[in-house]
């Protein structure tokens, strides 16, 4: 059990759905009806996180969101996931980032495939307003899925020419893989793709000869200190 992070799952519509999924992450978890629950303290935690990891967190367009549109809890119409890290809290779910509906089963499927979830949305925001920082001119899909899974952006570099890009928070070789596969699958579907894009803040050695060889960009972001 990661006894690090921990899951509170306060209890609304759609409950059942997700409490077999969630006891198989291996995280402590706390189940509360609303009644049980410090609301003021916990609306508080969700507004006090970063802009780019919360997202949207407030109701409206049909989506079903952690507050109301008066600012409560909205635990009459959705269950609501607090993801916390040595009793701090770092994320939540159900929300908005840029475009994408995050359900609590996205969260859930997050946490299970590389518990990096908090970070890779805020990079594809990110490359999606700058995509000059990897010679792109502007973005022409994003976050749209296909056969074998969901594209993060599809961007169009300043000579024109198609660039898939995917982003990950550390590079790994199946990252390259999966890139490849990715190239492939939209050229069955008439999408023609000149230049792959691995974009992360790091990489693990043994990703970078596999891409090498079958000419995968890799762009890391880095944070200098100046003075």
């Amino acid at each position: 059990m990661n006894k690090q992070k921990r899951l509170l799952i306060i209890k609304g519509p759609g409950f059942e759905n997700i409490i077999d999924y969630v006891k198989n992450l291996g995280y402590e978890i706390s189940i509360l009806s609303p009644s049980n629950i410090d609301e003021d303290k916990i609306i508080d935690e969700i507004r006090s996180l970063p802009p780019q990891i919360r997202g949207r967190i407030r109701y409206g367009k049909g989506k079903l969101l952690p507050l109301t549109r008066s600012g409560h809890l909205n635990y009459s119409n959705t269950s609501i996931m607090l993801v916390y890290e040595r009793d701090k809290l770092v994320d939540v779910y159900p929300k908005m980032l840029g475009s994408k509906y995050f359900s609590l089963l996205d969260g859930i499927r997050k946490i299970q495939s590389t518990e990096t979830y908090l970070y890779e949305e805020s990079l594809v925001l990110l490359l999606s307003q700058h995509p000059e920082l990897i010679n792109c001119s502007n973005v022409v899909k994003k976050h749209f899925n296909i056969e074998i899974g969901e594209v993060d952006l599809l961007l169009q570099d300043n000579k024109g020419e198609m660039v898939l890009v995917e982003v990950e928070e550390i590079i790994k070789d199946k990252a390259v893989a999966q890139i490849i596969g990715l190239k492939n699958k939209l050229k069955q579907i008439g999408i023609s793709v000149n230049r792959l894009v691995l974009f992360g803040f790091d990489i693990e050695r043994n990703a970078i000869s596999p891409a090498k060889e079958v000419g995968v960009e890799i762009w890391l972001l880095k944070i200098n200190r100046i003075v």
